[in-house]
């Protein structure tokens, strides 16, 4: 009640000094930047009147410089205040929603190409296992393969077969179990709203959307049994498209 107060007075008494126009924009424009800049709503509250004040001076400034109208002026400064921080915030600004999608999709690229790698791993004969798999050169080529091999996920023989690490099969059956779960997920409740990239990341999103435990489908615990059976006979090459 206190801020509605505040704010009923706000406008009161600058609607006939300032107008309209420049109450309005003092108003929402300083608090819509702070908001870009921080959380916290006391922060919010000290950075808005900062940058309301600052916009004041400084556009009453370049008013008295340049003989221009006080009032556009003021709103000039604070609207490029608002476009700097809509731009530039390091948390909220366009920038760096714009790098946080790039780095979600390339490793959203990883987890799927190494969840295919770890299914066509597990479904092969142990012979095959033993001198590695085949792979198109798009797909040894590629910058998500390339990652995965950096992380001694993945490595590469001479005839370009590839074979996974340990560290590599631990993570593919983990991956692969989360894209079941969300599969199976999204199967039972197409209409659920859910975050694919969180799906992945974390073991607990699905289980929380689901309100039930993990131990509940045993059939999605186990890494070993997320693979195919293994289809090949020892003798039989593990055959792949790429």
């Amino acid at each position: 009640y206190l801020m509605m107060g505040l704010l009923a007075t706000t406008v009161v008494v600058s609607l006939p000094i300032v107008g309209v126009v420049l109450s309005s924009a003092l108003i929402i424009i300083p608090a819509s930047t702070a908001a870009f800049w921080t959380q916290r709503f006391k922060t919010m509250m000290i950075l808005s009147s900062i940058l309301g004040a600052t916009g004041g001076m400084v556009g009453s400034l370049i008013s008295a410089r340049y003989e221009t109208p006080t009032g556009a002026m003021v709103i000039l400064v604070v609207g490029v205040a608002f476009i700097v921080s809509f731009l530039l915030a390091p948390g909220k600004g366009l920038l760096a929603a714009l790098r946080q999608s790039t780095s979600n999709d390339r490793l959203w690229r990883e987890q799927l190409l190494l969840s295919r790698l770890w299914e066509q791993w597990n479904a092969c004969s142990q012979s095959t296992l033993k001198s590695g798999l085949p792979l198109s050169p798009s797909t040894i080529h590629s910058r998500a393969f390339e990652k995965l091999s950096s992380q001694g996920l993945i490595s590469v023989t001479a005839d370009q077969q590839f074979l996974l690490t340990t560290a590599g099969k631990a993570a593919g059956a983990q991956i692969t179990r989360r894209l079941r779960e969300l599969n199976q997920f999204l199967d039972e409740e197409p209409m659920r709203e859910v975050d694919p990239f969180a799906a992945l990341q974390h073991d607990n999103y699905i289980r929380q959307l689901r309100g039930t435990d993990i131990e509940t489908k045993p059939e999605l615990m186990h890494p070993q049994l997320l693979g195919s059976s293994c289809q090949h006979a020892e003798e039989e090459p593990c055959r792949h498209s790429g």
